[in-house]
């Protein structure tokens, strides 16, 4: 039963059909969902213990639950199916408590010192939920009934890479729509062209959207400054930048190659992958070489933004929701990527997602924890496919030029994740050390490896035994 909830929940964008240029008409697309809801609902376990109960999800924005009637239809219509088909299936009434990011953590805490239940699900961003998973207000979504990570969740592999030793607190899944805050690579197509080169996205289609391919065509756009011993920002053409080019930029790149640098090891305790600065060493260095190419361009923030948007930088770094302000006031012909992969034999694309992103959680002072269970399953299966979908669906409406685009835009929602480093990182500083500091470091200000790694690792270890067992 449980397997059947994975797999339907696993078959997403089948809807896209646009890669293939063939769109199926609406009539079709509304059976296929009516269909799969049907299928889903026949999956879930089966249980009237909850029948007049309400499903409560405290989270600072009411529209993740119920859908905002200004949002696009598609994502209000599949949040709405989602609340009525557990509101069928179990009787169970999906309503939201709405409280502050800011004032969550001291709710918590309230309801824990007077011994009170505080609702059964959170949504919240991810940096806000790591902050109350450290103050021990969380539970382990493993242990709560009828939920199954493995075999019910959509977000599953998600899921694995905030794992902290045994146990998940912190749950992605698409239901809590943080696509907006994925990195990923826009590209000024004007620009590409003129180089002669073919626009990049047959080479992520055929998986070799690679570091070195990246710097080809950046170093390609910037081809009038490579050997220029003085700039002029104003007017210049340069390859690349993003909105930070020493705290963001180094650990993007990282990112897109997919190496984990905090993993379970011995008996699933956290431990850090690469202990020995030749490890390390051996992994980072291929970046430096696009990390300083000439291309890059020397300004970052709003100004690497508006370079951007006056066709004076090819490639721009930035998250999705940067989307909406390029086409606002498109003056020039965009295009979309995933960040590039180390080489070829690289499985997948990343687009690693902020920190202030949203994931579900469930309080430790949960009114009823199979209640949670239930819920948090049912919010997945009957949530997290259909609502990735109509987030595709959406942007490829509102942002699609044509086929190459839509193409795009499924590839990079499909590999959208959270990071380890970046989420537990806001909470603790060994785990910044040996993440996003430690590129920053290496990369941008050339700080030897063994100097990098020394001052953090230690820490961080007996951090990880108290904390990530």
């Amino acid at each position: 039963m449980k397997k059947r909830i994975g797999i339907l929940a696993s078959a997403v964008l089948l809807f896209v059909t646009a890669c293939a240029n063939v769109a199926l008409p609406p009539d079709a697309l509304k059976e296929s969902t009516s269909q799969r809801l049907e299928e889903i609902a026949s999956a879930l376990p089966q249980t009237d213990d909850f029948r007049g109960t309400s499903l409560t999800v405290l989270t600072a924005d009411e529209a993740v639950v119920d859908g905002d009637e200004d949002a696009a239809g598609s994502v209000r219509e599949a949040l709405r199916n989602r609340n009525e088909l557990i509101r069928t299936s179990y009787g169970m009434e999906v309503t939201v408590k709405t409280v502050p990011e800011a004032d969550i953590l001291q709710t918590l805490q309230d309801a824990r010192q007077a011994g009170l239940s505080a609702g059964d699900l959170l949504c919240y961003s991810a940096e806000t939920t790591a902050s109350l998973w450290a103050d021990g207000l969380l539970q382990d979504l493993t242990k709560l009934p009828y939920f199954s990570l493995g075999e019910s969740c959509f977000g599953a592999d998600a899921a694995e890479k905030l794992r902290t030793g045994d146990a998940v607190y912190l749950l992605p899944d698409p239901s809590a729509q943080s696509y907006d805050g994925a990195y990923v690579l826009f590209y000024d197509r004007e620009l590409v062209r003129s180089t002669g080169l073919p626009l990049p996205e047959a080479r992520v289609t055929d998986g070799d959207w690679t570091l070195e391919v990246f710097q080809q065509y950046a170093e390609a756009v910037a081809s009038s400054v490579m050997h220029k011993q003085s700039y002029d920002l104003q007017t210049d053409v340069f390859g690349y930048s993003a909105k930070d080019n020493t705290g963001l930029l180094p650990y993007l790149l990282w990112c897109g190659t997919d190496d984990a640098l905090f993993a379970r090891k011995d008996g699933g305790k956290t431990d850090y992958v690469y202990d020995t600065a030749d490890t390390l060493k051996e992994r980072v260095e291929p970046l430096r070489a696009v990390y300083g190419s000439a291309c890059r361009s020397p300004l970052d923030g709003d100004e690497a933004a508006k370079a951007f948007s006056e066709g004076r930088l090819g490639f721009l770094f930035a998250k999705l929701e940067e989307i909406k302000n390029l086409y606002a006031n498109a003056k020039r012909e965009y295009g979309i990527l995933p960040l590039p992969k180390r080489d070829k034999a690289q499985k997948s694309y990343r687009c690693p997602i902020a920190a202030d992103g949203r994931v579900f959680s469930a309080p430790s002072a949960a009114a009823d924890r199979s209640r949670s269970g239930l819920g948090l399953l049912a919010v997945c299966a009957a949530g997290g496919g259909l609502l990735q979908e109509a987030e595709v669906r959406t942007y490829v409406t509102l942002y699609s030029m044509d086929n190459d685009q839509t193409c795009m835009l499924e590839t990079l929602l499909g590999c959208a994740d959270f990071d380890f480093g970046w989420v537990y990182g806001t909470q603790e500083r060994t785990v910044r050390g040996l993440s996003t500091e430690l590129m920053n470091d290496v990369l941008a200000n050339g700080v030897s490896y063994p100097n990098a790694l020394r001052p953090y690792l230690d820490g961080f270890r007996q951090y990880a035994q108290e904390n990530f067992s």
